[in-house]
């Protein structure tokens, strides 16, 4: 009963029905703004911590670390790459940072 009387009340009352569609228009847009706001700036942070600290995903320490054991790393589902890190590499410790691949 609620349906049809809403329903027929809208198809009748002209007014009603076009301040009903621009407060569904005004919300769908404004919802829109927000997600994009949101998302702008998680992408904007993404792309910052890439530029400041590198766009690898993982980093892994140990005392010994040898060719074979990075192409082992790079076996594994979904790794890109894996890279020696130079300026980690102290005191005996060899740092190996992991690029993992991204799915577009």
């Amino acid at each position: 009963m609620w349906k049809d009387y809403s329903k027929s009340y809208i198809k009748n009352n002209r007014a009603s029905s076009i301040s009903i569609m621009a407060a569904s228009f005004a919300a769908t847009m404004f919802l829109s703004l927000l997600c994009s706001i949101a998302y702008n700036f998680w992408a904007y942070d993404v792309e910052q911590i890439i530029l400041d600290e590198g766009g690898w995903q993982g980093r892994i320490v140990c005392e010994t670390f040898g060719s074979d054991d990075l192409s082992m790393i790079c076996q594994f589902a979904n790794v890109e790459k894996a890279v020696i890190n130079e300026e980690l590499c102290q005191r005996g410790k060899v740092a190996a940072d992991v690029y993992l691949r991204i799915p577009e």
